[in-house]
């Protein structure tokens, strides 16, 4: 019998590193995978931050990888989305529309303008 493997997002809380259920932690959200032991484990610990997620830690670095290449052609949330197949091409794997929808979120909400902070002597 195998154990439901439950992806979840995990952030340390005013300490630097922090070791627990066999992974270690730092302030940077991680995704991993747990047992219902471990989720309680990282759950009782105070210096831990633990969220549900509903993707993988593979799944959350495509969801990253996509939302990268996104931005780096200009698209942002307002944009109409890309078919799967067009995100596919762009990022050389395959993507599902979830995955797509995820990484269309963390998109930028407008176009970003040239940083003229530079002229203004700020």
């Amino acid at each position: 019998m195998s154990k439901q493997l439950i992806p979840v997002v995990v952030a340390t809380l005013g300490v630097e590193r922090r070791c627990r259920a066999g992974h270690c932690f730092s302030r940077q959200p991680v995704t991993v995978e747990v047992t219902d032991k471990q989720l309680r484990q990282l759950n009782d610990d105070p210096y831990l931050q633990v969220e549900s997620s509903a993707f993988t830690s593979d799944q959350d670095d495509a969801i990253e990888a996509l939302a990268e290449k996104l931005t780096a052609n200009g698209h942002v949330q307002s944009d109409k989305k890309l078919s799967v197949k067009i995100c596919e091409k762009l990022v050389g794997f395959d993507v599902s529309a979830d995955i797509r929808d995820a990484a269309w979120a963390l998109l930028p909400t407008e176009k970003q303008q040239p940083d003229d902070k530079s002229k203004d002597g700020e």
